[in-house]
């Protein structure tokens, strides 16, 4: 029997629907997971709120806050606001100075803190110390065997960096018996081993022409490895400092980096460069000095270009309050002061604001007598201009100082110190305390008491200068911001225990957050050419990552790229938690950004509306094609005529014309026999 029209076009039928199919995988809906790839993973806080990890103790609860007696507002210094928008996690006693082995330079810790990939490292002179964020040991070496440079050598004024974009670690060291400056960089996440295999340390040689180093402060932005030192001519005559970087990548990769270093610079009233640690995307360092105290307003100088052609900008004048040093601090049951300096002992910067803390002299509200005081400056990096520009102090009586700053990505300042009074019998002590995104300006939020101090700095007569007698502490203190909980930041400072006159110094280290809830979208996007476009607004890049503040709630990202598709989601992100991403584009045209076009959605009933025509369309050539019964001749031999009909008729012309030409004439006269007995009723 003949085959039917569908018999016919069973074939093509099929051939419709597969190129159906796979032409639907490239109309669904852009971004929906098909055209750019992406994982994600959110972070959320573990830290116990208001406990202690002490070793070789039962967990104990801190003071939530420290009453502060009222005062009216007064020009000399703000007083603390309350109550305090901070919450307190999980800490614990740090190094102190028995575990250097009575180290003859290290009486003054100059403590510094890192924290990622769930380690916390602490960094003092002579020692190294990494324990989980849980505060559970890992790690304990001192800096000579950690660095590699021989045990006779001296290592202090440490100073250490997590960088969240390359979840690497970098360490500064100054070598008090060469002269020369020790740098490292971790080749893997994890800091917790030392050697080659783990670290790639290099150096900056000591100066020449008798000049020596000291105080090298580290920072890492996008591209480099910066460290700033003061140059000293003899142990008493300043004459300015020094700027080295290294490449970053190459250091972390094991291999000798590029170098820059500037040449000699400044004076001493343009010397105490302090970098910023950099707390978001940059290829840019800030260097900030107070211009060695004694003066009115700033000195901001940056440090941009390739690792190979660093170049150090001019000094920029900053016009602001002035800059007095601060008294020594007095303490409980001992005449001995504790030394305070007065230069710049801290700086941060994140998306476009530089925070710079020092202590100052000043005279709190309800005082008469100068003391010890914070001061804190924000500026704006867009215009190199102030937004804030105050003194702090706790109240009359009490001296602050050694602060450490640093920001939550919701902007939200953190600021740790050490306060002492012998008016309100008080040891040095560790505290902690904030100005939220939402608080006043000018003003810190009531501090908390982190550690207790129980014992007077006074180690031994021979440690603390002479008449009056005045008794080292720390350069400066540590504070970092937590990668895997956004609103959490480490501290951690120098306090006095109460055998201080043979253990010289011990430190504390605590986790602290803030309760204004932020979160943030971090990752990369691969090629790193591509645009990276959050809530609407462009996102900054470095070698394809990119790290941006968000509120807690609904948020889009989108990625595009000529000759590539382009990517789109949504995530909901909750209070206290950060996304991390890994956007990977897929090759083919870019997707138009409005209208419909080649590869934007179609309707279900444009669909089948294509599928029935497609497929109409090819079942009746399919048919012309395959049919037995010649058409008449007369017809067949006619012109073909335009359109559908003739294109038709022409095929099915010069395939009877080349079957003809190879016609069986035996076969044709037993067709019509079987024709003749089709009209008789028989069966051939």
């Amino acid at each position: 029997m003949r085959r039917g029209i569908f018999a016919h076009a069973a074939a093509p039928l099929a051939v419709a629907f597969v190129v159906l199919a796979a032409s639907a995988l490239f109309l669904v809906p852009l971004g929906q997971g098909r055209l750019g790839s992406v994982a994600w993973v959110p972070h959320v806080a573990t830290a116990t709120p208001g406990t202690t990890l002490t070793p070789g103790a039962s967990p104990s609860e801190l003071p939530a806050s420290v009453s502060v007696a009222s005062s009216p507002a007064g020009d000399s210094a703000s007083i603390a606001i309350g109550p305090a928008a901070l919450s307190i996690g999980v800490g614990w006693d740090g190094i102190d100075y028995r575990a250097t082995g009575s180290c003859s330079s290290c009486l003054v810790p100059d403590v510094s803190v890192a924290s990622g990939n769930g380690y916390v490292v602490e960094v003092t002179s002579s020692l190294i110390r990494e324990w989980t964020t849980a505060g559970v040991q890992v790690f304990n070496e001192s800096l000579d065997t950690f660095a590699d440079t021989g045990a006779t050598d001296h290592l202090i004024e440490p100073e250490v960096v997590y960088d969240t974009l390359s979840q690497r670690w970098f360490i500064s060291i100054m070598d008090a018996s060469s002269g020369a400056i020790y740098y490292g960089g971790s080749l893997t996440s994890d800091p917790s081993h030392a050697g080659s295999d783990y670290w790639n340390f290099q150096h900056f040689p000591a100066p020449k022409g008798g000049m020596t180093f000291d105080q090298p402060r580290l920072a890492v932005d996008g591209d480099e490895v910066v460290i700033v030192a003061n140059l000293w001519s003899g142990p008493t005559t300043p004459v300015g400092f020094e700027v080295m970087a290294a490449n970053e990548s190459q250091l972390v990769t094991g291999a000798a980096p590029q170098t820059c270093t500037t040449p000699t610079e400044g004076s001493r009233t343009d010397a105490s460069y302090v970098p910023a640690s950099v707390m978001s995307l940059s290829n840019t360092t800030y260097l900030v000095s107070d211009n060695a105290g004694n003066t009115t307003g700033l000195n901001l100088r940056t440090l941009s270009g390739t690792p190979a052609t660093c170049t150090l900008s001019a000094a920029i004048p900053l016009l602001g309050t002035s800059t007095p040093t601060p008294p020594n601090a007095t303490q409980p049951g001992t005449s001995d002061l504790i030394r305070t300096l007065g230069n710049i002992s801290s700086a941060t910067w994140r998306n476009g604001t530089l925070w710079v803390a020092a202590a100052n002299g000043c005279v709190p509200t309800g005082d008469s007598a100068p003391r010890s005081c914070l001061h804190l400056w924000e500026i704006d990096t867009t215009d190199d201009s102030f937004t804030q520009d105050f003194n702090w102090s706790r109240g009359s009586g009490y001296y602050d100082f050694d602060p450490a700053v640093t920001t939550d990505p919701a902007g939200d300042l953190i600021v740790v110190f050490a306060e002492s009074s012998a008016a309100h019998a008080e040891y040095p002590s560790l505290y902690v305390a904030t100005q939220a995104v939402t608080d006043p300006t000018d003003t810190l939020e009531a501090p908390i008491l982190l550690r207790a101090g129980t014992g007077p700095d006074s180690p031994t007569s021979s440690l603390c200068t002479a008449a009056p007698a005045v008794c080292p502490f720390s350069l400066w203190f540590g504070a970092a911001a937590d990668p895997l909980t956004p609103s959490g930041v480490w501290v951690a400072g120098e306090y006095m225990a109460s055998d201080s006159t043979t253990d010289f110094w011990n430190t504390w280290i605590n986790k602290v957050a803030s309760a204004v809830g932020s979160t943030w979208i971090a990752g990369s996007v691969s090629p790193p050419t591509a645009q990276v476009v959050i809530d609407g607004s462009s996102t900054a890049l470095v070698a394809g990552l990119f790290n941006v503040t968000v509120l807690a709630g609904t948020h889009t990202v989108q990625a595009s790229l000529a000759g590539y598709l382009t990517y789109s989601t949504t995530l909901t992100v909750g209070a206290g938690q950060g996304v991390q991403l890994a956007i990977s584009l897929v090759p083919g045209p870019t997707a138009p950004t409005t209208g419909r076009g080649l590869f934007a959605p179609v309707p279900l009933w444009e669909l089948l509306a294509m599928a029935a025509a497609f497929v109409a369309v090819i079942g009746a050539v399919v048919v012309l094609l395959r049919r037995r019964k010649a058409p008449p001749r007369s017809w067949r031999d006619e012109s073909v005529s335009a359109g559908t009909a003739g294109l038709a008729s022409a095929i099915a012309s010069a395939l009877d014309k080349r079957a003809a030409e190879h016609r069986d004439p035996s076969r044709d006269e037993r067709r019509e026999e079987r024709e003749r007995w089709r009209e008789r009723g028989g069966v051939p």
